[in-house]
């Protein structure tokens, strides 16, 4: 494999990687009782800060 074929897959790659991790961001988690609603980002924020327990 030369050079220019594994850039193309490295990029092809990074390209996945890359709308996997902003799919998860754009990901909401909707509590329909209370209305309430936030980004993935500040549930992982939260389960840091609780010692990351299983709170999912």
């Amino acid at each position: 494999m030369n050079p220019l074929e594994k850039r193309k897959l490295l990029k092809e790659g990074f390209k996945i990687q890359k709308k996997q991790q902003d799919k998860q961001k754009r990901k909401l988690i909707h509590f329909k009782e209370l209305d309430i609603k936030f980004e993935q980002e500040t549930f992982e924020w939260y389960k840091n800060l609780v010692g990351g327990g299983n709170h999912e």
